[in-house]
């Protein structure tokens, strides 16, 4: 997993690289990011999770990110963002267990080079943490607390006012109750879900 996270900070480097060699006063091209933005996009995402009594490891899942927002400068943007992934036979449990996890965030994304494309982002979030048998038994729990959330991407334009977008993003949740759902009791254990996702989307500034 750090390999993979290595390798494509690297690519977000690359990506930015171009912005640093280019002539001081040549003309920038590109439309303006303006208005309202919205985008959707894939990845993988791994959900680790902390408690007095925890072995389990990471979680790795596909994921689906949607976010909207709106531009407040050349410099800032203002978005929330909804993301969430699941995998059944979670924790080498029985096929019918199914792990769910995820996030909905709001967050300040800043551009460092107003005219550029790399921006990095930061927020607080509401953390989702869920696993549960099918049907429905006493064995399933889920975990909400709030936290916070940071990463770093790049806009590729490939078109007016459109982009791919590869990106990296960590949320860091605080600590949680563990509700079972069936008697709605709350553990008093101290329950953190950390969440790591990468993927690329496409956004419309």
């Amino acid at each position: 997993m750090r390999a993979t996270f290595r390798v494509l900070y690297l690519i977000l480097i690359a990506l930015a690289t171009p912005l640093a060699a280019q002539e001081v006063g040549a003309p920038d091209t590109r439309p303006e990011r303006a208005g309202f933005w919205w985008g959707v996009g894939a990845g993988v995402g791994w959900a680790s999770i902390e408690c007095s009594y925890c072995t389990a490891g990471p979680l790795r899942a596909p994921m689906i990110q949607l976010g909207a927002g709106v531009t407040l400068s050349r410099s800032f943007a203002l978005g929330l963002q909804l993301a969430g992934g699941g995998k059944h036979d979670a924790y080498s449990g029985p096929a019918d267990n199914t792990g769910t996890f995820g996030d909905v965030n709001l967050s300040v994304y800043w551009y460092p080079l107003p005219g550029g494309d790399l921006w990095v982002q930061g927020g607080v979030a509401r953390v989702l943490w869920r696993v549960t048998k099918d049907p429905t038994d006493s064995n399933t729990y889920h975990a909400i607390a709030t936290g916070l959330t940071a990463g770093v991407g790049y806009d590729l334009p490939i078109g007016r006012a459109l982009s791919i977008t590869p990106s990296i993003r960590g949320v860091w949740g605080g600590k949680g109750d563990l509700v079972n759902e069936q008697t709605d009791a709350r553990s008093e254990v101290e329950w953190r879900t950390t969440i790591v996702t990468a993927g690329i989307a496409i956004v419309w500034h």
